[in-house]
């Protein structure tokens, strides 16, 4: 009995270590299966809530726009006169008055034509270097960078380590 044993126990260590190496195996292919079930859901709601942020950020946009609309076409007279003279003090003041009952909160304004091009620069310095920014700008090519820049997934912000 006691030699049955004892092949029992020699032949019970020759097969722990392919038995923990199976386990090991095993453990380690479940981690990378989560890992790779979490990166895929991690994308999915960083795609969803990307295009929820367009779709709010459309829906401002499109208000401010409307807004807009309406006050250029209640205030066409002024505007025009402001336009064809742009260094009329009192028509710039009037302007500046209508847009701060209009728009809250009113800092400044820009006026341009329909190619882009400014006529009329009333920043005075309270918004930065009104230069830098292209008032020809196309919103699309604004939002496409935008959606860009929020569905990079977490694996090129934080690479996993190699070694």
């Amino acid at each position: 009995m006691k030699a049955m044993w004892m092949r029992f126990c020699r032949s019970a260590d020759g097969l722990t270590l392919p038995l923990i190496a199976l386990a090991a195996a095993v453990l380690g292919w479940g981690a990378v299966a989560e890992y790779h079930a979490q990166l895929e859901v991690q994308q999915r709601d960083a795609k969803h809530v990307s295009q929820l942020v367009a779709r709010e950020i459309d829906l401002v946009l499109s208000e401010q726009h409307r807004t807009l609309a309406v006050f250029a076409e209640g205030n066409h007279a002024l505007l025009a006169a402001l336009a064809e003279n742009p260094n009329n003090s009192t028509l710039l003041n009037e302007v500046n008055r209508s847009l701060a009952r209009h728009f809250e909160p009113y800092i400044a304004f820009t006026m341009a034509d329909a190619h882009g091009n400014e006529i009329i620069d009333d920043f005075d310095g309270n918004v930065g270097d009104p230069k830098a920014f292209d008032l020809t700008m196309d919103l699309a090519t604004l939002l496409e960078s935008l959606m860009t820049a929020l569905q990079q997934g977490p694996e090129q912000d934080n690479p996993p380590a190699t070694g």
